[in-house]
């Protein structure tokens, strides 16, 4: 549970720009309760695996980092493209960054990212990086989705994107095997790994503190999900997010 006065109080929060600092809906709800505790996916962090090839052509060490309560998730979410990946949500990105604040307040929005541990201006680095999205199918059979991975590359121009990484595919199942340890639910990283039924019919629930968000504040999404109508919302939240406004 996040509660926004709290969070605005923060040392965290103050860092932010003011243009998320001062966003009404941080003044309008007096909580953000993400989804993911309710379903084992707390904020944690595990060594990976095995070593991985970073943009320099090295091998590291790194750690597997999810992110999604408390202040710690909302500034992970926050500073996603300011801590080594670059991406349009950088926050000199106009008007692109804006989707920032969807992404930080959606109680179905968390993020899973690989840092070697060493510091930026921001934080721990983050070297490779996804959004993970709570979603349910169209028999409401609930699921978890891993959005389009974006890494670090050598471009240091936060305008000019640079992301495709060669390990896609590894990276999405490390980052997969690491989701699947922790929660219960179905965890899919592609389309291509999901029950047919699931593709075409699948949604993500359009909670109620984003009724009042335009369209280009809403987090953005890659996978190709889109957000369920407003009067689904409440049905699909209802058991994990009972207390929720």
């Amino acid at each position: 549970m996040i509660y926004t006065k709290r969070f605005l109080n923060s040392a965290a929060a103050k860092r932010l720009p003011k243009w998320i600092q001062s966003h009404r809906v941080f003044r309008d709800n007096s909580k953000i309760k993400k989804v993911f505790p309710e379903i084992g996916l707390s904020n944690c962090v595990d060594d990976c695996p095995i070593p991985i090839t970073d943009y320099d052509g090295r091998n590291k060490n790194m750690k597997i980092v999810f992110s999604s309560d408390g202040i710690t998730g909302l500034w992970d979410i926050g500073t996603m493209s300011m801590r080594g990946v670059l991406s349009c949500m950088h926050w000199d990105n106009k008007p692109h960054c804006t989707h920032l604040i969807g992404s930080m307040v959606d109680p179905c929005c968390g993020i899973i990212y690989m840092t070697d541990g060493t510091k930026t201006e921001y934080g721990s680095s983050i070297l490779k990086r996804a959004l993970v999205r709570f979603a349910t199918s169209h028999d409401n059979t609930k699921f978890v989705y891993i959005d389009r991975i974006y890494t670090k590359s050598s471009n240091t121009n936060p305008l000019v994107y640079e992301n495709k990484d060669p390990r896609q595919a590894d990276i999405s199942n490390l980052f997969t095997a690491f989701l699947k340890a922790k929660t219960w639910l179905p965890v899919f990283a592609t389309q291509s790994d999901m029950p047919s039924a699931y593709r075409y019919q699948s949604v993500i629930p359009r909670a109620k503190i984003l009724a009042k968000l335009p369209p280009n504040y809403l987090s953005l999404v890659d996978c190709g999900m889109s957000y369920s109508p407003p009067d689904c919302a409440d049905t699909e939240l209802t058991n994990l997010l009972d207390d929720y406004n």
